[in-house]
């Protein structure tokens, strides 16, 4: 995978966005209607919400405006979804006692799909560099 996406490391930000956008519609619309099975209060849920908004947007900017100088805002974008994770992990243990298995399953789980993210965005960005020294 991590291959194919340096072949079209643009690539990158669609996936990036799409994931956000399914992120946004999944903590604004879905689990704020199932706050109570989830354990997951809606005042943490917006927030984080927003944020996705804005990587949706970053993302979509840099897929359909950045040309050949992609790598600092693909890194960019890779440190910002390590950030929403710490802070994502910060609200859900803010929240410990109320979160459900369903809250932990869903975190647990949008842990492991954007870190694989990040993985493959830093290591895209950094196959790069490296070939250009």
């Amino acid at each position: 995978m991590i291959q194919k996406f340096k072949l079209h490391p643009r690539k990158l930000f669609l996936v990036d966005s799409l994931g956000a956008l399914l992120t946004a519609f999944l903590l604004g619309i879905v689990l704020t209607r199932f706050t109570e099975e989830m354990g997951i209060p809606e005042k943490m849920l917006y927030p984080l919400c927003i944020i996705a908004l804005v990587y949706v947007v970053y993302s979509m900017v840099c897929f359909f405006l950045i040309g050949k100088n992609w790598r600092p805002f693909l890194q960019v974008i890779a440190i910002a979804n390590i950030f929403y994770c710490l802070l994502t992990m910060g609200c859900v243990f803010f929240f410990f006692e109320t979160i459900t298995i369903w809250g932990w399953v869903y975190f647990g789980g949008e842990f492991m799909v954007i870190g694989s993210l990040v993985y493959v965005e830093l290591s895209v960005a950094s196959m790069v560099y490296l070939k250009k020294s």
